[in-house]
Parts: structure tokens; C-alpha cells; sequence
């Protein structure tokens, strides 16, 4: 497949969905559309509930944004994720752009895409909510570097966090009033 993308990338679209996770625990679903041979990227949308009928709505808007310029393209590569419905493929379609589904468990398949989103987290490998939603309990990453080279482990991120709790003047997406107490149980590991 990556033979076949570096030869018609002129053609070829790609998109997916990158998930941006708030400090507030919202999850948002951001859509994009990359053009392979410029590096271009269409923000199409974000939402935190995304459905098949919203992910159509931004591929029409999209459509309406490319004007005559949809006919330059001649494939969009995407995942089989159950939000790109039937209708969805057909938006493309009445462009004359064939729609190419990434084969099951093909991480590589989508590599454009993927590369551009970063999809693998940054800080934490994991996080888990409490059944009574009052407790996350953090994977940390191992590895992860400030710019200085020290390394960000749990005391790092247990020292960041607690300089947010009650401050007003820190009220970043409601973290100093969610926040009540920071716990790093182990290594690598914050609660």
C-alpha cells in the first residue's frame, strides 16, 4: 500500500479521527481529511458524541469547500470505522473519488493519517475512571523527557497538578475545581 500511496499522492486523500481528551475527562473527536502531496489538512469538525450522520454533514461541507478542486482527487484512503457509512462513501463517490477501506487490523494502511494525529498518547500509555467517577487512576509513559531532559515521572506530573488545585487563577478547563488531591501510588503511576 505504501508503494501505491507515494505514487498517486497527488490523488489521494486521507482521513481520520484523532481523539483529544480534556482534563475535565471529555473526550472529543476531531475529524480531518489530509491531501497526501501537500501535507494539507482539513479540520472537519469535533464533536463529543460524533455519528454517522454528523461525520456525512462534514464530508457534504467539505464537498461545498473544495469546489472544483474535488476533481483533483482521485482515491481517499479511510479505516472501517462504523461512523463512515454507506452515505458517507457516496458523498465522495459523486465526486469521482474512489473510496479505499484500509484493511482489518492494518495500522500501517492509513500511515498518513495516522503519522499526522499522533494517535499513540503522549503523557499517559493509560488512565482509568472509578466506578463513582471521582478517581482516575494514570499509566505514565516511560521515556518522556521535559525539553531540559529531566524526566517526567510521576513526581513531575504529581508537582504540576497539585499547583492547579483551588487556584482560580489556574481554572484550565475546570481542572483546579475537579481536582482535589494528586497520589503517585508507584512508580510511573498517578491517581
Amino acid at each position: 500500500m505504501d508503494k501505491f500511496l507515494t505514487a498517486q499522492a497527488k490523488g489521494i486523500l486521507a482521513c481520520d479521527f484523532l481523539q483529544v481528551d480534556t482534563i475535565g475527562l471529555t473526550r472529543i473527536s476531531v475529524l480531518f481529511l489530509l491531501e497526501i502531496a501537500t501535507r494539507r489538512v482539513h479540520l472537519l469538525g469535533a464533536s463529543t458524541n460524533p455519528t454517522g450522520d454528523w461525520v456525512v454533514q462534514q464530508a457534504r461541507n467539505l464537498m461545498l469547500d473544495l469546489g472544483e478542486r474535488a476533481h483533483r482527487f482521485r482515491y481517499l484512503v479511510r479505516d472501517r470505522d462504523p461512523k463512515y457509512t454507506a452515505m458517507f462513501d457516496t458523498v465522495f463517490q459523486a465526486e469521482g473519488i474512489e473510496v479505499l477501506r484500509t484493511p482489518p487490523q492494518a495500522a500501517r494502511a492509513n500511515a498518513f493519517a495516522e503519522r499526522w494525529a499522533r494517535t499513540q498518547p503522549g503523557l499517559a500509555t493509560s488512565w482509568q475512571v472509578s466506578a463513582d467517577g471521582r478517581t482516575v487512576d494514570f499509566e505514565l509513559r516511560p521515556g518522556v523527557e521535559f525539553h531540559d531532559g529531566t524526566p517526567f515521572d510521576e513526581q513531575a506530573a504529581k508537582w504540576n497538578l497539585e499547583r492547579w488545585i483551588g487556584k482560580e487563577s489556574h481554572d484550565w478547563l475546570a481542572a483546579s475545581k475537579i481536582m482535589t488531591k494528586v497520589e503517585a501510588p508507584g512508580p510511573l503511576k498517578l491517581r
